[in-house]
């Protein structure tokens, strides 16, 4: 007889030590990737309003001062210039009556309210929208 063998195991075979992604960090980057995402969406929406609000309906304001009777009348002007019209107001100062006029050059109207009397005139108008602006930009 032939000695006792010991009883033989299978070898225990480990793995490569390795660290699996957890899900916590799954987690971290799903959370990290939607903030970039969103502050992206919020950075390109920004931007698209400011251009839409500067060069789309490109708009000028300015304020003047007309001397009627040697009594100065300040006026407030308006300029679109996408429709091509110019809104004037002023106020009552004086013997000048508050009105508010709207040239309007694609329809070749000037428009005139007179507030104080609360009646509409309407005129046509002969001239350009660079020769209106001109005009306007002068009396600044």
């Amino acid at each position: 007889m032939s000695p006792p063998q010991p009883i033989m195991q299978k070898p225990i075979v480990f793995e490569k030590d390795e660290v699996p992604r957890s899900r916590s960090t799954k987690k971290i980057c799903i959370i990290a990737s939607t903030v970039i995402l969103v502050v992206v969406i919020a950075a390109a929406t920004t931007f698209g309003a400011i251009a839409y609000n500067n060069h789309l309906f490109y708009k000028e304001k300015y304020d003047t001062k007309a001397n009627v009777d040697g009594i100065e009348l300040p006026e407030h002007i308006r300029v679109d210039y996408k429709n091509e019209i110019i809104y004037v107001t002023n106020e009552k100062n004086g013997p000048v009556d508050a009105l508010n006029a709207l040239h309007n050059y694609e329809r070749k109207l000037l428009a005139f309210h007179d507030l104080t009397a609360n009646k509409c005139f309407i005129d046509v108008l002969d001239d350009t929208f660079d020769e209106g602006l001109k005009r306007w930009a002068s009396h600044a």
